[in-house]
């Protein structure tokens, strides 16, 4: 196996686009990533790779890491995942943790290095949606998207979103604020009942490959005093409206251990069709064991 590292986010999309377009919801964090690192945005350190059975062949998997963030990685064989992860010793010693299907993480782990302990930080699942349907109950309210005189208002809720979620890196109110600012951001709407947001929606960056463009949504929050009343799914609806008239496929994550966000979505219309599994590495043995649910 070969493990080939590109000079810039723009050639790593270039050089994956067949990949990519044969398995777009499995490489949909890594595309829209490196988009809007193409469109601007920049990271503590960036690498952009791909594994090859032969040094000139098509790629058999692709992987990035964008610090402080962790390596992402797509669907491979087993024997490129441990490849990846040797290489992964020599290039980024450092590495705190591994993002993508769960047997592929483990792998990449066990060719990282030994003496290392790898716990589920977060086990969710991947959804995509097959056929829109409206929320079950009607939701009093509209969805509109964020302006500037939003910007404080959605800074404190991401932040509360990023505490309650426990989110590998917590950005600061600084940090976040410079995001939600920047020419990348995410597209955001708020639910509106009257003039009062209660839920905020958001997705990120389409990604447009020759198998058709993704739309993946997210983040959803509601807090905590206006829970219970459907906002959340109000503004998932919405903004799912929006997405399945530019998108060929539309979907997005959900933590595996939150029986109210997965039936709300199960409802709306969207199926789980993969597990996605976050990997925290840690001092220990190289045993990969599970903290979270399956």
């Amino acid at each position: 196996m070969h493990v080939v590292e590109h000079g810039s986010a723009g050639e790593f999309l270039d050089r994956t686009e067949a990949f990519r377009a044969a398995e777009p919801v499995l490489t949909n964090i890594i595309g829209s990533v490196a988009t809007s690192v193409v469109s601007g945005r920049r990271y503590e350190a960036e690498l952009w790779l791909s594994v090859h059975e032969e040094a000139a062949g098509v790629p058999v998997g692709i992987a990035i890491r964008t610090a402080p963030y962790n390596l992402a990685v797509s669907p491979m064989p087993l024997a490129a995942a441990h490849a990846l992860g040797e290489r992964l010793a020599e290039i980024d010693p450092a590495l705190p943790g591994v993002s993508g299907p769960r047997e592929i993480g483990a792998a990449v782990i066990a060719g990282f290095a030994g003496g290392l302990e790898a716990h589920v930080e977060m086990d969710n699942k991947v959804r995509v949606l097959t056929e829109l349907r409206t929320p079950r109950d009607p939701v009093p309210g509209r969805a509109r998207r964020v302006h500037a005189g939003d910007l404080d208002l959605v800074t404190e809720w991401m932040l509360a979103f990023g505490a309650e979620a426990d989110l590998h890196v917590q950005p600061s109110r600084d940090d976040m604020r410079a995001d939600l600012q920047a020419a990348d951001a995410p597209a955001m709407w708020l639910w509106e009942v009257g003039t009062t947001p209660v839920s905020l929606g958001g997705h990120a960056a389409l990604v447009h490959t020759p198998g058709g463009t993704v739309g993946r949504i997210g983040p959803i929050y509601t807090p905590m005093s206006q829970r219970g009343r459907g906002y959340g799914s109000a503004i998932t609806h919405a903004i799912a409206q929006v997405l399945r008239d530019q998108c060929q496929i539309v979907m997005l994550f959900t933590d595996a251990s939150n029986a109210t966000s997965n039936s709300v979505y199960a409802r709306l219309g969207f199926d789980v069709v993969a597990d996605w599994v976050e990997f925290t590495l840690a001092p220990g043995s190289a045993e990969v064991t599970t903290r979270a649910s399956s």
